[in-house]
């Protein structure tokens, strides 16, 4: 596990935190409300659907990050 009192600690999680706040809001997809979508990728995949896959892929990184450098278990 990474070093609870690394200097980096602090900045990495400002970082993790701001991403964590700009996914929340670009995960309301508002401009598309209203719209018909034809799929693009594979016949089925839509923009909104690869959008969507992409919001969950950033928010799963996210999390890695957050186990990786900022988790401290107890006792350590």
């Amino acid at each position: 596990m990474s070093n609870p009192n690394s200097p980096n600690r602090g900045a990495i999680g400002a970082f993790v935190f701001i991403m964590a706040v700009f996914l929340m809001i670009i995960r309301v997809d508002w401009w598309w409300w209203g719209k018909k979508v034809e799929p693009l990728v594979f016949g089925w995949l839509s923009y909104p659907m690869l959008y969507q896959l992409g919001i969950w892929l950033a928010g799963y990184g996210l999390v890695a990050i957050t186990v990786k450098y900022l988790w401290v278990e107890p006792g350590e």
